[in-house]
């Protein structure tokens, strides 16, 4: 099978997927080898808002595909005025002021980790500004980016010498189960809490910024609590640090809220976004912050295809017009629920957890992960492996509850066959 950009990779367990764009619709994707459909619940859909071929993403006019290879930052366009103006006004202000746009989510937090250092120079006398990371972050894999992730996830194989930045332990929540983990998170925080003060105290005002996933997705899905985040608003607020949220994975919606910040009273100082998005970059709540490292960058400001920037713009209205975070909210609650049901049900699946449309759940290992996702797509169902015995489920924000129904059956058929039932 020729590589081409419709093809995905579900890991190792499976060969990659063809995708039919053209006959793929909503949650359902089209094998371009056999014509079988397959229902999606992440694997085809880490750039996508909206399922295949929506009706607001059809350009009769031609421009989603003659705008492919047009340059945003050397063309003065409506349409990039129209989606620039519509993401700040809908999505951003008033919490942001400024928008800096880049190539990917790698070049942005490689753009966003260069800012905070060059505002921090100078304010930490004799000791080079630090950035603190957490465990289970994966921020990108190469550059920058690479360096701020977590190892385990990133190796250093990427050639760069390792950043001696400090990395503390997440104290993330894994399971919905409360009663069960609840004493657990809470050691969790005050140890992690414990850990960043020491780290703060240790650095001696070097500290330029805390960047943190609010959900720790490359893991398997992992949720931060808001009273944590708070505390590390706090923090930042009485220690002259900043506050950074990448958001590549989990904003845009896929919470029911915009942004995921917005579940927990906290506002970032500065906002890392992308993925679903289909461009990338970074918001400002002070937008003197990116002013001297954007002159010496030079013209970053509408990075992405003119394409790029219809669709988004499209895909703002469609959010608004068809009231999809309601929507993430409604499924998603459905999505969770449904989950727990098919736990209760099959004791080999575990910790199931999820946010609006991001949910996730556990098997007992690796080998019992993979086998789960060959059943699956034996079943014609499309799930993502995650961490290390997870797989993370992510529809699209369009997606409907009658879809979930009909996945969850399909589930439950692929748990019985991995265990070797009778379906």
């Amino acid at each position: 099978m020729s590589e081409s950009p419709w093809v995905t990779h579900l890991g190792r367990a499976l060969p990659p997927v063809e995708i039919d764009p053209v006959h793929s619709l909503g949650s359902y994707v089209v094998e371009a080898q056999s014509g079988s459909e397959y229902l999606d619940l992440f694997g085809c859909q880490p750039r996508r808002a909206l399922g295949f071929n929506h009706p607001a993403l059809r350009a009769s006019d031609g421009l989603l595909t003659s705008g492919q290879g047009v340059d945003c930052r050397w063309l003065v366009s409506p349409v990039c005025t129209q989606a620039v103006t519509r993401l700040m006004q809908q999505a951003l202000a008033p919490d942001f002021s400024a928008v800096e746009f880049l190539e990917s989510r790698e070049a942005a937090v490689g753009f966003a980790t260069q800012m905070v250092v060059h505002q921090h120079q100078g304010r930490s006398v004799g000791r080079q500004p630090q950035v603190i990371t957490f465990s289970g972050a994966c921020h990108g894999r190469h550059g920058l980016a690479a360096l701020l992730s977590d190892a385990t996830l990133v190796p250093w194989s990427c050639g760069l010498p390792p950043l001696d930045w400090p990395q503390l332990p997440s104290p993330t929540l894994t399971s919905m189960s409360q009663a069960q983990q609840l004493a657990v998170i809470e050691q969790r925080e005050l140890h992690a809490e414990k850990a960043l003060a020491a780290t703060i105290a240790r650095l001696g005002g070097a500290v330029a910024a805390v960047f943190v996933e609010p959900i720790q997705g490359a893991v398997g899905e992992h949720f931060f609590r808001s009273g944590f985040l708070q505390t590390l608003r706090a923090l930042a607020d009485n220690h002259g640090f900043l506050l950074v949220f990448d958001e590549t994975d989990c904003g845009f919606g896929m919470t029911g809220q915009l942004w995921d910040y917005q579940s927990h009273g906290v506002i970032p100082d500065v906002l890392v976004f992308g993925g679903r998005m289909g461009v990338s970059g970074v918001a400002f709540r002070d937008p003197t912050l990116r002013l001297p490292l954007a002159a010496a960058w030079g013209p970053t400001g509408l990075c992405g295809s003119l394409s790029d920037f219809w669709a988004l713009d499209r895909t703002l209205a469609v959010l608004a017009e068809d009231d999809l975070l309601t929507n993430a909210r409604a499924v998603g609650g459905y999505l969770t629920k449904s989950l727990a049901e098919l736990q209760a049900d099959h004791p080999e699946l575990s910790g199931v957890r999820g946010r609006g449309l991001i949910a996730a759940f556990d098997l007992p290992d690796a080998e019992a992960r993979d086998r789960l996702v060959t059943a699956g797509f034996e079943e014609h169902l499309l799930m993502a492996p995650a961490g290390v015995r997870s797989i993370r489920l992510r529809p699209t924000l369009d997606v409907t509850a009658d879809t979930i129904g009909r996945a969850m059956a399909q589930l439950d058929a692929a748990l019985k066959r991995a265990q070797g039932k009778k379906t």
